[in-house]
């Protein structure tokens, strides 16, 4: 039972648990594992879930994760800051014991191998001049190429409350505490996103770039002669 120093996580599940297993699932959110001891810190005890019903009648999908995730960085009022993390419960969570840790990981959708592909692809398949997507494009244009999608990793359920307090720390991100748990960093792209003007806007960061690549080529040349 919850009590006034708990800190209470919403956890969203997108299939409906059965009244028999809600315990079970709860206990494993509530065992924190770690490589040196099996019993929570201080912190992490303080950390309990809120599992949030799913209403619908068939299991939640993609999308359906996309949606929450929206609905919550949409609300102003719930203190999580620009780029807020959930936590998803599906079937496979109740059959294996494991978690999603869901949303906008910076490695993940800026500079990882994966994301340098998947943004030099996007180029070529609009036919962009921009040969391919380099680091410095991410970092100019970091917000409106984080919001291409979402990110997640399935963790174990022992790992909540370690990665729950690491996250709202700001400590790590999911693609450290995904290597941590030997989880994969997932994508789902967002149908929504425009593509296209974000190409465009692309190309002109890009122009610019190399207009001040030019320009400081040129004054160093001066400055050598």
């Amino acid at each position: 039972m919850a009590n006034q120093a708990d800190i209470l996580v919403p956890v969203y599940c997108i299939t409906k648990l059965a009244p028999d297993c809600v315990a079970d699932v709860e206990k494993s959110l509530l065992t924190s594992k770690g490589p040196e001891s099996d019993q929570p810190n201080e912190e992490d005890a303080k950390i309990r879930p809120r599992f949030v019903p799913w209403e619908k009648v068939n299991d939640g999908n993609d999308q359906d994760i996309l949606r929450l995730y929206q609905q919550v960085r949409g609300q102003e009022s719930s203190g999580l800051g620009d780029y807020p993390h959930i936590w998803i419960l599906d079937q496979q969570s109740v059959d294996d014991g494991t978690v999603l840790m869901v949303g906008l990981d910076e490695d993940r959708l800026l500079y990882l191998d994966e994301a340098m592909e998947e943004l030099s692809n996007l180029l070529e398949e609009r036919n962009s001049v921009i040969p391919e997507w380099d680091f410095g494009l991410s970092d100019r244009l970091a917000e409106i190429t984080m919001d291409r999608g979402l990110t997640y990793a399935r963790i174990p359920a022992t790992s909540f409350r370690g990665a729950e307090q690491n996250l709202a720390a700001q400590n790590m991100g999911i693609s450290e505490l995904a290597e941590f748990a030997g989880a994969t960093v997932m994508f789902i792209p967002d149908p929504d996103w425009d593509a296209s003007g974000f190409v465009e806007r692309a190309e002109k960061v890009y122009k610019k770039m190399r207009e001040e690549y030019g320009h400081s080529k040129s004054h160093a040349g001066e400055s050598a002669t």
